[in-house]
């Protein structure tokens, strides 16, 4: 049975590293990339209706895609390639992204009902994709795969930014709103992992991480690590920035205040979560501020004084 210690040993990470990026993601550094406060700067609107898949497809997402590796590989050229297989929703299918092998384009399989949702999920499996050929088929560690398909989202949502202002709204709503399940709901199931070791493997436990780094990579200068990353193939975790994610200076400046305290305390909230299911009905806003306090309480009493 495939545990945890196989799963960080595939990455070539420590369970430490990815609890410090756990424990610093919930006390908000580094902060998660939210939508919610950044205005759209857009003009004008698209003039594509997003309940048309093929319009979608090669006026939003292609081109989101092709703005943000400014064509390096002819990426147009690629997508074009791509197979796709409509399922439908009765089916209960998964969207995925299947590898068909060398010199074959990848198929997505996924249902369309022309929602945001949708379409975010659309470019999340062209970003699978897209990774896989220009990898030459070599698989990707799921951690690095995932957050190859989170920058696609994210590139998604940019593009619509500059671009769409009623797009963007919804876009990024989606993006928040899933935020839940990925930075909530399977990160306490990592937590919970990582504390044994032992843990069957899921694959629901990249998500977090790869959402993360996503989010990291996104806000970083330049672009030459892009192309570098989806062509990676089993070497893309060295483009991953997890040991700087996990490294990040503590809130507030707070004197090298110690992740140990940080994590020791994550854990103790997340079982007390877990007992009290009402708290999961909370946005992440109040879960993360009802964190935060129990962060800088514990930090105070461990310091006999406050936080700077």
């Amino acid at each position: 049975m495939y545990k945890i210690t196989d799963w960080l040993e595939k990455h070539r990470v420590s369970a430490k590293t990815i609890q410090d990026i756990i424990v610093l993601s919930r006390a908000g550094f580094p902060a998660v990339t939210s939508y919610s406060a950044t205005r759209s700067s857009a003009t004008e609107n698209l003039a594509v209706e997003i309940s048309c898949f093929e319009q979608s497809y090669h006026k939003i997402v292609v081109p989101a895609l092709e703005h943000a590796f400014k064509n390096q590989e002819g990426i147009s050229t690629i997508c074009a390639d791509i197979q796709f297989h409509r399922s439908s929703r009765a089916s209960q299918t998964r969207p995925c992204t299947i590898d068909n092998g060398k010199n074959t384009p990848p198929t997505i399989v996924m249902d369309w009902e022309g929602t945001p949702g949708n379409l975010i999920c659309l470019a999340h499996e062209t970003a699978h994709a897209l990774q896989i050929i220009l990898s030459n088929h070599a698989l990707m560690p799921p951690i690095a795969r995932e957050t190859c398909a989170f920058l696609g989202e994210l590139f998604l949502i940019d593009y619509a930014r500059h671009r769409d202002a009623n797009l963007y709204e919804q876009l990024r709503q989606v993006w928040d709103w899933e935020n839940e399940t990925y930075l909530a709901t399977y990160r306490n199931e990592l937590t919970l992992a990582l504390n044994d070791q032992q843990t069957p493997y899921h694959y629901n436990l990249n998500y977090p991480i790869a959402r993360l780094a996503a989010m990291e990579l996104f806000r970083s200068e330049g672009s030459n690590w892009l192309n570098k990353l989806f062509s990676s193939g089993a070497n893309a975790m060295k483009f991953l920035p997890l040991k700087a994610m996990a490294g990040k200076t503590m809130p507030g400046g707070q004197c090298g205040a110690p992740v140990d305290i940080y994590r020791s305390v994550g854990t103790i909230v997340l079982l007390h979560i877990n007992n009290e299911d009402y708290y999961m009905n909370d946005n992440i806003g109040s879960y993360q501020d009802r964190l935060n306090q129990l962060v800088k309480n514990s930090f105070e009493h461990h310091h006999h004084g406050p936080i700077q």
